[in-house]
């Protein structure tokens, strides 16, 4: 417990004067704890917590309408103890840990029900459990796909799913010190977003949704490298899963044949129906496929003067795209423009629920399900061990 409260503290020499923020000793034992995986919940909405020391009895922490109460000496004193510090981590970090089904033994491959927790690793990086397989007598840190990442696979996922939902970097690196006690930079942000999603791309382009035969195409304006280009995208309309997606600075027959051409692959089969806006090159790229004896019964509906033909669900889906790359004021160019893309498809096809769906995500609804309660670690783990085989 001194070694993790003196790591702490030496990493806080190295940051910034202008981003040093003032630490209390208890909330650093608080994260301690949580860390370590030392609160557990009970009935009636409330907490054991241990303290590290071997000696002494589970605290009980309750919440009793207002605010966490505690049976410790330091909340008798109305002070906020490091027990209910530990129970504020674990509830927000507790999003970002796998179910217990998602561990594998990499030895032996044994499940998770036959391991048990042997110790913690520190080092100046963070805190990792450590498993001990009862079946091989293997110990080792659960890492799939942050194998050699010097932060922990929490601060990292977190990341993940900061940057989709509107952060930027440099606040991202600011959330981290703040509540993870990870110090990293704004550009280490940046090639954590640029890796996994990259990583996860290699995984999802190889999945084939089941998608119904109504699609909707649409194309809409995102500034990349001081200029517009255009994000061109087809959605099922049942499952609202994005099939295929397309960055260009153009905006003619050849750009929608390429994303006609990648919905046409991801899909394995043909649309019965396709709605589009009024552009006419959807109507040329159609034109091209059906002389390649490709989509000769589909229904093309162009133009929103008839009812069917609405494009409002894809419209719905961009206008919170236009949400996303306000904030973003640009991208430098056309590779960080497709990986952008590419990480705002992966988030809004597995991660994002969808109340349109009951809470499902459109890879759910298309037959595609994520399991575990983290949707970000199953994916970066399927898409390791994928590329492993």
């Amino acid at each position: 417990m001194n070694s993790q409260k003196a790591t702490l503290k030496n990493s806080r020499h190295n940051v910034p004067h202008h981003r040093r923020r003032r630490t209390d000793p208890l909330r650093l034992a608080g994260l301690a704890i949580a860390l370590e995986g030392l609160v557990r919940n009970i009935p009636n909405g409330s907490y054991l917590v241990k303290s590290p020391e071997v000696n002494e009895k589970p605290i009980k922490v309750q919440w009793d309408g207002y605010r966490w109460r505690c049976q410790c000496s330091k909340a008798k004193q109305n002070r906020t103890c490091e027990h209910i510090y530990a129970v504020s981590f674990s509830k927000s970090l507790s999003h970002l840990e796998g179910s217990p089904e998602e561990r594998f033994c990499p030895c032996c491959n044994s499940p998770s029900n036959l391991h048990t927790r042997k110790g913690v690793r520190r080092n100046k990086y963070g805190v990792a459990q450590t498993y001990l397989c009862t079946i091989c007598g293997f110990r080792f840190v659960d890492r799939v796909g942050f194998k050699k990442m010097r932060s922990s696979p929490r601060a990292i996922m977190a990341s993940l799913d900061l940057y989709f939902k509107g952060l930027s970097f440099s606040k991202i690196s600011s959330h981290l010190l703040d509540f993870y006690n990870v110090q990293v930079t704004a550009v280490t942000v940046y090639n954590w977003v640029q890796k996994y999603v990259t990583l996860i791309k290699g995984y999802t382009k190889r999945l084939n949704p089941k998608v119904s035969g109504k699609w909707h195409a649409d194309e809409t304006k995102i500034k990349v490298g001081g200029r517009y280009a255009y994000l061109w995208d087809v959605m099922d309309s049942k499952t609202r899963f994005l099939v295929s997606k397309h960055l260009s600075f153009g905006r003619g027959s050849k750009e929608a044949a390429k994303l006609l051409t990648e919905a046409l692959r991801k899909a394995g089969k043909e649309p019965r129906m396709l709605i589009t806006d009024g552009l006419g090159s959807y109507c040329s790229a159609i034109d091209e496929k059906r002389q390649q004896g490709l989509m000769k019964s589909t229904n093309h509906l162009s133009g929103r003067s008839l009812r069917d033909a609405s494009n409002n669900r894809i419209e719905r889906m961009h206008g919170t795209l236009k949400e996303r790359t306000k904030t973003l004021r640009g991208l430098n160019n056309i590779r960080s423009g497709r990986v952008f893309t590419d990480g705002l498809t992966t988030y809004y096809n597995y991660v994002r629920p969808h109340t349109a769906l009951n809470g499902k995500t459109p890879a759910e609804s298309a037959g595609l399900g994520v399991t575990g309660s983290n949707r970000w670690r199953f994916l970066i783990e399927a898409a390791s061990k994928r590329k492993k085989h």
